[in-house]
């Protein structure tokens, strides 16, 4: 009896101790990872004219070996009234009748969202009213510790413009997304992040280029990261869009991290099938393979409002987003 107390005793101990080392190596793996990234945005804000003097080189070189330089919109970031109104009139002229099925898929991934959720909401049911389309907005809820999804059913109940999508699992926003564009039934997909720090109106922006510009394959949205960000957030995104380019062949004139992305359906659903990352780096590789297809992607101004309640850690998310672009670039020699 005492050796058996005494074996289990060991075990149990064996396992605590085998736990702390793995949390420990866990650790020490992050910060190695986390290394580089500090460095480079280290390097971008203290010589920014050689920084930029990279990018041009490193997308040169990308160019010759074929890459198509991406376009940017033209007009301006914020429309007005009267223009907003003739960009409107004119998605609906040319919206093809689809009857009674909707021509428009959004995506709106949300974890741990209970607190942003009813703003959001409001504010995609504001514009709707404004501006009627043949729209499903698919709001697509990963398992949260919180109320998100009892909230997101209560807030849209009644509202047929609304479809709640339980996904049972927390795997992160690339799945969210995957799973949202597999139920997507409108001509053109959308995703954005559901805090619409872009604005909704950038929608018809992009559906007005894509009904009168059929070479258009998709659209990304393109944010000016000196507005309304802190210092250490605009660091990290620089960094990130230079190792995106680095390792994965993604330019940095894709703005691959902001969360407005447009496409065809069609399009979408060959991206997707593909597409395996769960996390925040799965932009990256929609991109990626965009460009191996050869897509063509337009890269589109936005207005880019930084809002409270972001669920990006700016200390363990790197490292993992970091290998997410090792796991891209691997993915992409293999195939």
């Amino acid at each position: 009896m005492l050796c058996e107390v005494l074996a289990k005793s060991r075990s149990k101990a064996s396992h605590v101790l085998n736990a702390t080392t793995v949390r420990t190596f866990q650790f020490r793996i992050s910060i190695l990872s986390l290394g580089p990234l500090l460095l480079v945005a280290l390097l971008a804000l203290s010589s920014p004219g050689a920084w930029a003097e990279q990018q041009k080189s490193c997308e040169q070189t990308l160019q010759g070996k074929g890459a198509q330089a991406p376009s940017t919109a033209s007009s301006e970031s914020v429309l007005d009234s009267a223009e907003l109104r003739k960009i409107y009139q004119s998605v609906l002229a040319d919206l093809p009748p689809r009857g009674d099925s909707p021509s428009i898929s959004l995506i709106l991934p949300a974890y741990r969202e209970e607190k942003r959720l009813p703003r959001s909401i409001a504010k995609m049911q504001s514009f709707l009213d404004r501006h009627p389309l043949p729209l499903e907005i698919l709001l697509v809820v990963e398992k949260s510790p919180d109320q998100t999804l009892g909230l997101a059913r209560s807030l849209t109940e009644g509202d047929p413009r609304f479809v709640v999508i339980d996904n049972q699992v927390h795997r992160g926003k690339g799945y969210a997304v995957r799973s949202g564009v597999k139920k997507a039934k409108g001509d053109f997909v959308f995703f954005t992040d559901l805090d619409l720090s872009i604005p909704p109106e950038e929608m018809l922006k992009a559906l007005s280029l894509l009904l009168s510009q059929p070479q258009v394959d998709m659209i990304i949205g393109y944010r000016n990261l000196a507005e309304e960000r802190s210092l250490i957030r605009q660091a990290f995104s620089w960094t990130f869009q230079y190792l995106a380019l680095c390792i994965a062949g993604v330019p940095t004139s894709w703005d691959s991290q902001c969360g407005f992305k447009a496409f065809r359906w069609e399009v979408a659903q060959q991206l997707f099938d593909e597409q395996r990352l769960d996390g925040f780096a799965f932009d990256v590789e929609v991109l990626a393979l965009a460009r191996r297809e050869g897509y063509e992607v337009y890269s589109q101004t936005v207005p880019f409002f930084d809002q409270e309640g972001s669920t990006v850690h700016l200390l363990k998310d790197p490292p993992k987003m970091l290998m997410d672009l090792i796991r891209v670039r691997s993915s992409l020699l293999h195939n």
